[in-house]
Formats: C-alpha cells, sequence, structure tokens
C-alpha cells in the first residue's frame, strides 16, 4: 500500500500509525510531529509495523497531500476539478501498487526527519512560505487586511527582513504600500509569531476571521534554508542524508561576456539604464523570438524578467533573478547568492496557477503605468497578454528559471556556492520539475 509515495519529493509525514506486539498482544501507536522521527527510525529496523500514514510533499511538480492505510484505504485533500483529474489519480495509484520494483519502505526514501528546536537554526534562510493550506485553498476567498485596508490574497507577498545566519527570524506580510513585520520567537516546546511593526494585520477566510498572529500560531509558514532543512512552528525538518549536489551545476552554469555592463548594478529602471544587469539580459532575450519581455522588477515580482513564448499546444516561461556584485567582479561570495537563491524557489509557488500568474503581471502593468512610469514592456504589449491570460486553459506551461551573478565564474565559484547552488536547481526539479540554468562571467 505504502508504495503509492514512490514519487514524491520532501515528503513530511503528519500522521504515522504503527502496530507493534507487547506481552501477549498488539498494541496501536499514532504519531505527530517529531515523534514521527523515532517512528520512521524503529520501521526501518522491523521493531514496528506501519498501519497508516498521512503526509504532503510535492509530487510531478505540484503540491500534494495523501494518506493510505494498511487495509487499502487511499485519501487526499488535493483538489479536483472534475471526474477525469478523480480517475486519473485512481491509475496512477494502481500503477504505483502494481510494480513490484517498489519497495515498502517508498515512503520514507525522501522523508524529512523532523526534530525539536528552542533556538533558531544556525543556517542562512533562503525563502518563507505561505502555509499549505492557503496554498491549496480557493485564494479568491481569501482576504488580508492592514488596519481599514482589506487585499485580496493573490495582491499579499510573504517575505523575509533578512537572510542573516545569526539574529531572529523575521518576515514581513506584504500588499502594495502596506507592510506588517512578525518575528519568530521560540519556547522550549513550541514556536511563537508576534507582529512587532505596522497596521493590524489580519486574514479572513471561509472559516475564520482573526488576526495573522493567530493565523501563523495555528497553520505555520515554512521558511527553507540553505542547508536543505526547513522550519515549521519549532520543528526543524532535514534531508534524510546529506547529499553532494555540487555535480547538479557542471552543465548548468553557462558564462556571458559582461563587457559594457556594470556588475553592482542591478535594475534597469523605468529609464531603461543601459548599463545594468537586468538590461544585459533583456537584450539577451531579444536574440531570442520571445513575444513577451516584461520588466517585472520591484515589490511583489515573481522574477527581474519574465519572458514568453506561446506556441500552438505550450506555453513557454522563462523567469530570470538578476544579482548584482556586493564585490570587485570575479571575487565569488555566497553573501552574493542567498537572496536570490531564495527568490528562485519562492517565484515558482504559483507556477502551477498560470492564470494567477498572468493575472499578477497584467496588474503590475496596470499599476505602474497608473504612477506614471514607462511600460514594463520590452517586447509585447498588454493586449497579447490579455489574450494569452483569457486562453491559458487551451496551452500546458512549461517553466525555466535563471540566476543571473556576474559577480561569479565557474572557476571561482567555491564548494559551498556550488552546493548552494546545486540545493536549488534540485529543489526546482523534485517541486516543479522546472531547470535552472545559472549566468555568469566568463
Amino acid at each position: 500500500m505504502f508504495r503509492c509515495f514512490h514519487d514524491f519529493n520532501q515528503l513530511v509525514i503528519r500522521n504515522l500509525g504503527m502496530t507493534h506486539r507487547q506481552g501477549g498482544g498488539t498494541r496501536y501507536s499514532m504519531l505527530m510531529g517529531i515523534d514521527v522521527s523515532d517512528g520512521i527510525d524503529s520501521l526501518m529496523k522491523a521493531e514496528r509495523i506501519q498501519n497508516n500514514i498521512f503526509g504532503c510533499g510535492y509530487e510531478d511538480g505540484e503540491p500534494r497531500t495523501f494518506g493510505c492505510s494498511i487495509k487499502g484505504k487511499f485519501w487526499s485533500q488535493s483538489r479536483i476539478h472534475d471526474l477525469t483529474d478523480w480517475t486519473a489519480w485512481c491509475h496512477r495509484l494502481g500503477a504505483l501498487l502494481d510494480n513490484d520494483t517498489i519497495p515498502e519502505s517508498a515512503a520514507f526514501a525522501s522523508a524529512m526527519r523532523p526534530r525539536l528546536i528552542a533556538v533558531r537554526p544556525d543556517a542562512h534562510p533562503l525563502v518563507i512560505h505561505w502555509p499549505m493550506s492557503l496554498l491549496l485553498s480557493f485564494e479568491e476567498r481569501i482576504e488580508i487586511s492592514f488596519g481599514e485596508s482589506s487585499y485580496p490574497f493573490a495582491e499579499c507577498d510573504l517575505a523575509l527582513s533578512n537572510t542573516a545566519r545569526s539574529g531572529a527570524l523575521k518576515f514581513d506580510v506584504r500588499a502594495h504600500d502596506k507592510k506588517a513585520e512578525f518575528e519568530i520567537g521560540f519556547t522550549a516546546t513550541d514556536a511563537t509569531y508576534r507582529q512587532t511593526s505596522g497596521p493590524p494585520c489580519r486574514i479572513k477566510t471561509h472559516r475564520h476571521d482573526r488576526t495573522m498572529a493567530e493565523s501563523f500560531a495555528d497553520d505555520a509558514p515554512q521558511i527553507d534554508f540553505g542547508d536543505g532543512s526547513f522550519l515549521i512552528y519549532s520543528h526543524l525538518y532535514v534531508p534524510p542524508k546529506e547529499l553532494d549536489l555540487t555535480p547538479i551545476m557542471d552543465s548548468a552554469i553557462v558564462p556571458w561576456d559582461w563587457t559594457g555592463t556594470n556588475p553592482r548594478i542591478e535594475s534597469q529602471g523605468p529609464e531603461r539604464r543601459t548599463d545594468s544587469v537586468q538590461y544585459r539580459v533583456i537584450q539577451e532575450l531579444k536574440k531570442s523570438d520571445y513575444d513577451i519581455i516584461f520588466d517585472d522588477d520591484g515589490t511583489g515580482e515573481f522574477a527581474d524578467v519574465i519572458a514568453i513564448k506561446v506556441r500552438e499546444t505550450s506555453v513557454d516561461v522563462l523567469m530570470c533573478h538578476c544579482k548584482y556584485a556586493g564585490t570587485d567582479a570575479g571575487k565569488a561570495r555566497l553573501d552574493d547568492l542567498y537572496e536570490v537563491a531564495g527568490q528562485a524557489l519562492k517565484s515558482v509557488q504559483f507556477c502551477h496557477k498560470p492564470k494567477r500568474f498572468l493575472r499578477n503581471m497584467m496588474n503590475r502593468e496596470k499599476r505602474r503605468l497608473e504612477r506614471g512610469e514607462s511600460t514594463r514592456f520590452d517586447r509585447g504589449t498588454l493586449g497579447v497578454l490579455r489574450r494569452l491570460h483569457a486562453s491559458w486553459n487551451q496551452y500546458r506551461f512549461e517553466y525555466k528559471v535563471w540566476i543571473v551573478q556576474p559577480a561569479i565564474s565557474k572557476a571561482a565559484a567555491t564548494q559551498p556556492i556550488l552546493q548552494l547552488l546545486g540545493f536549488v536547481g534540485k529543489a526546482l526539479i523534485d517541486h516543479r520539475r522546472i531547470p535552472l540554468t545559472v549566468v555568469t562571467r566568463s
């Protein structure tokens, strides 16, 4: 039964039911939270027998939940649109159950091991994600307010305040020009979420109307760290084993000649600054046949540059994340990569919702024009984007991600730099099946 977890990546087991012999009878245990880690160890040593499992993770490039029991019952909280989605789900399960090459321990091969922490992790935070329940819900029913101003969930953002390796973990909830800052605290047994500045922030769903701090305390956001671990509440989930990810980048690093570009200038701005990193990227993209090249730089961005090519049955989307050099060109620094690595990971969280992705682009162009600034389009028009938005469900959307960092070269990249980039590349493939390219200097 448990072969059905074989294709899951970054699996978090929420509930683990087990049976074991004690005395003359059989006892049943239900484990949750950090107790799951000990339960996995017991199962791997054949000390107990798994009875039922429920978890969440990524499968086939999308966030999913799944549960099953030894009696042959299967369930999921993931949304389906019609009967064909349900039958496809059943056929996929059937194929996994019939595959005798998959061991019964498949559920634990990629399972993250939780442990309770009382202080923040000694690692660089890369990105913070909305709770999975919000991402899997109907966004139209969610509203976030900042004092008297309310905004739909689709127009709100969650962002780390900094990526420092030490100090308090802080993050912001943002919408347009509104911002509320929060801080995570730790006790011996739990984590707390406290709003420290900004207007009172609340969230309204079809179930609750409460403060954002209360919502996070009940359903916490996830913070990913540069060592491959992630944090939910006071539970730090670590990979089942440490991997050498540096070989992933062997063919993913592409050098450019940056003559004429100032590597310390990242954004081209509304004035189209020609010596910026972003301007150079756009000029390179113009050599290809993209229908849309979009300057998405700014608060709430999906990427610094988005390029779109509409084909007969598919749409190619390239998201480029640019980062200026913090030191003299050619001197590779790990600190130059943490922020842009987090941006790359976060940019793909709505790739399974292309309608929202396109709507966000249209709204950002509208707001920029309302400010009296120049268009975000370096190629294409708002009309072209609107037509694609109106017919989005007729296409299959395929994504690629670029990290552009002229401060480093492949020859000068250290093992920690390659390990970090390898982690980002693996996460993009595991979570969304999106390939990563890293553009550096020659």
